[in-house]
C-alpha cells in the first residue's frame, strides 16, 4: 500500500529523532571517554622570590626556593602526583614488616645520575646518614632521628623504626644525593661546598646553568628509569627583577590580588 503524505512525515519525523539522539549520544559518549593531554615539548617559566643558596635536598628545605627547584633535580624513593598520593619514585616497590616497624625499599636497577654514575642503595644510605649528623645541619634531621638504616644488597634498603610510624613513607619523598660527589666533603664545609650551586641527581630535570642573584634554567635529563614530563626546559627567575612577577610595569612592583 502506498503511505499517505502524513505517514511519510511521520516517519521522517522519527528518522530525524533518530539521527540527532544518536549525534547526541556519540558526543556525550566522546567527551566522557575523552582524556585531553598535553603536547610534549615547550618550556615553562616561573617567578620566584630569592636566591638559590642550597640546590641541595639534605639543606633546601628550610628555603621555598631552594626546595622548589631541588624537587625538579633530585628525586627520592617515594614522591608525591598531582593528585597529592604517594607513589613510587626511585623505588620499585616496597614492603612492610613487624607491624610497622621495617620498611624494605627495591630500588630501580636502571638509574642513573645526571653525570653517568649508576644509582644504588649506598646513595640512599649516605643520604640518610648524612641528614642524621647533626654536624651537617640539615633541618630534616628531626624526621630521621632513631630511624636506622641498613643495606641489604646494591639495591636494597631497609629502614628500622623504634615503634611504628604510619606517616613514614613521607619523610622517603626527601631527594637522594650522590655519594660519590658528597662524600669528599667534609662536615664543616658542607653548607660552603660549590656543589650546592652545581648539583647532580636523578631527577627529570638537570641543572643547564645559574647566575647567581638573577635567573637559572634547567634542561630535560637523560635520567633513565623515571617517567618524562610534558616540559623540556624551565627558566626560574628572583621575584625582584623578574618580568614574570611584575603587575605594575611603571612601579615595577609584583601586587598580590
Amino acid at each position: 500500500s502506498v503511505l499517505t503524505k502524513k505517514e511519510r512525515y511521520f516517519i521522517l519525523g522519527l528518522l530525524i529523532i533518530a539521527i540527532v539522539s544518536l549525534v547526541i549520544w556519540l558526543a556525550v559518549y566522546n567527551l566522557k571517554h575523552t582524556v585531553v593531554v598535553a603536547n610534549y615539548g615547550g618550556s615553562f617559566k616561573e617567578g620566584i622570590v630569592g636566591s638559590p643558596q642550597y640546590l641541595n635536598p639534605v639543606l633546601s628545605e628550610a628555603n621555598d626556593t631552594d626546595r622548589d627547584v631541588t624537587e625538579l633535580i633530585f628525586s627520592g624513593l617515594m614522591k608525591y602526583n598531582n593528585q597529592g598520593e604517594l607513589v613510587l619514585d626511585l623505588a620499585e616497590k616496597y614492603a612492610i614488616g613487624e607491624n610497622g616497624k621495617v620498611y624494605d625499599f627495591f630500588l630501580k636497577r636502571d638509574i642513573q645520575w645526571h653525570d653517568k654514575q649508576p644509582f644504588t642503595a649506598d646513595d640512599v644510605i649516605f643520604t640518610i646518614q648524612t641528614i642524621q649528623n647533626p654536624e651537617y645541619r640539615s633541618p630534616l634531621r628531626i624526621n630521621w632521628t632513631g630511624v636506622e638504616v641498613e643495606k641489604i644488597n646494591d639495591y636494597t634498603v631497609r629502614f628500622k623504626l623504634k615503634t611504628p610510624y604510619a606517616p613514614f613513607l613521607a619523610n622517603t619523598t626527601v631527594g637522594i644525593i650522590a655519594k660519590h660527589i658528597w662524600e669528599k666533603i667534609l662536615p664543616e664545609k658542607f653548607l660552603l661546598a660549590l656543589e650546592n650551586l652545581e648539583p647532580i641527581g636523578t631527577g627529570l630535570y638537570k641543572l643547564k646553568k645559574i647566575k647567581k642573584d638573577k635567573e637559572g634554567f634547567v634542561e630535560e635529563s637523560q635520567t633513565f628509569g623515571l617517567s618524562k614530563e610534558l616540559v623540556e626546559g624551565m627558566q626560574f627567575d628572583n621575584g625582584y627583577i623578574s618580568p614574570y612577577m611584575i603587575t605594575n610595569a611603571e612601579r615595577m612592583e609584583a601586587e598580590y590580588k
